[in-house]
């Protein structure tokens, strides 16, 4: 579970500032805080935001989710989100969780890359970026994240 504050500030401030239509949010990092609304500190995401969730863990049918994403796919089934959406379906795809396995996240990124036109990421994932994004540092204190846009 992820308890650290700094992480929960820059999700909040990044989706705010992005004011995004729709989030891809792989491995469910509401679920990975405990969440049991879209309220993170004192922002919002918006009842029209749709969030789609991707459950990269084997842990699912707690309802309070539903409350949160508007739809949940398990990670099997993403191949079949991709073929229902198209480029740029979701304005950014959010990889903050700790429920994605290490071994995982360079093929949820692709696939991510696939539908999404930003991808939210720690800066130790970088690596799995292919070399042809752009990159926006994104920092408070301890937590190293990034922002990017891959063509």
């Amino acid at each position: 579970m992820i308890t650290d504050k700094d992480v929960m500030y820059i999700y909040s401030e990044v989706i705010n500032q992005m004011e995004p239509q729709k989030i891809l949010d792989v491995g469910m990092f509401y679920k990975a805080i405990g969440a049991v609304s879209r309220r993170i500190l004192e922002m919002e995401v918006p009842e029209d935001c749709h969030i789609t969730g991707v459950e990269t863990d084997s842990i699912s049918g707690l309802n309070v989710y539903e409350t949160i994403y508007n739809e949940i796919v398990s990670a099997d089934d993403i191949d079949a989100l991709i073929a229902k959406c198209g480029h740029d379906e979701y304005k950014v795809a959010v990889f903050l969780s700790d429920m994605i396995p290490e071994e995982s996240k360079e093929v949820f990124l692709k696939k991510a890359f696939m539908m999404s036109k930003y991808l939210f990421i720690y800066g130790t994932d970088r690596k799995y970026l292919p070399v042809n994004c752009s990159v926006t540092d994104v920092r408070v204190d301890n937590v190293w994240c990034m922002l990017a846009k891959c063509s």
